[in-house]
């Protein structure tokens, strides 16, 4: 079964099925491309990751850099924003037009890859009214407490690794403990990403997270899941870069 074809199954699913980047769709992730296409598949929600360029403008990009036609590469960073569009970067801006146009009933999930453009995004977002449609989802606990102070009512999710696996600010814990995150500040997160690195989580460890007031969500990218393994874990949703596997 193709992503974008309807099923009866997809009302047996005991989570939320998250599109992870709009892979998954013979696109480009975080494409305007895969973008459309994910609208219009029968995935629950669609999340997207966002980057600054180095004027500020806000663009759609997963990694630090892009790769141009020619095949060359250019920091997102140090690039202009202008620049960036023209090379096929979707910006912020298109992306809320697309999902603007498309009149659905899908939700979002932004994941800021890096911090300082959090009150443009809000902005933006918050100008065209759809604060009830979007999560932002950070790995910093100080970008979770910027988002909360410039808009009360925006919902955040908080990522994190299981295991050992890991560099710089990303958050690690082992696979019975929690960040320290959401029981110092408990009404700071509204949602968590589990992303198993080398560790996978216990089912008493979901329920623990779903017992402090936390949607779930695990992030399937690494290792090999099944629809039967995630319902028996009983996350919330699952974040996936192959839709068609848990349809």
């Amino acid at each position: 079964m193709e992503v974008g074809e309807s099923s009866n199954c997809i009302e047996k699913r005991s989570f939320r099925l998250i599109s992870h980047r709009c892979k998954g769709f013979n696109q480009r992730s975080n494409s305007a491309a895969a973008f459309r296409a994910a609208l219009s598949s029968p995935v629950d929600e669609i999340e997207l990751d966002f980057r600054s360029t180095n004027d500020g403008g806000i663009v759609a990009a997963h990694l630090p850099w892009y790769r141009l036609p020619s095949g060359s590469f250019r920091l997102i960073c140090s690039e202009k924003y202008r620049v960036a569009a023209q090379n096929g970067l979707m910006t912020l801006s298109e992306a809320l037009d697309i999902y603007t146009d498309a009149a659905t009933e899908k939700k979002l999930r932004f994941e800021l890859k890096g911090s300082g453009f959090e009150r443009e995004l809000i902005k933006e977002v918050s100008d065209r009214n759809l604060l009830d449609r979007v999560s932002l989802v950070t790995w910093r606990e100080s970008t979770a407490e910027s988002i909360r102070a410039l808009q009360p009512d925006i919902r955040i999710g908080f990522s994190f690794l299981l295991g050992a696996q890991g560099a710089g600010w990303f958050p690690i814990c082992a696979p019975m403990r929690i960040p320290s995150i959401f029981v110092k500040k408990p009404n700071l997160i509204s949602s968590v990403n589990v992303v198993p690195s080398y560790a996978s989580p216990s089912i008493p460890f979901i329920k623990t997270l779903k017992g402090l007031n936390l949607e779930v969500c695990l992030v399937t990218t690494y290792g090999t899941w099944t629809k039967e393994w995630v319902e028996k874990l009983g996350v919330d949703g699952i974040i996936t870069s192959n839709p068609n596997q848990f349809i």
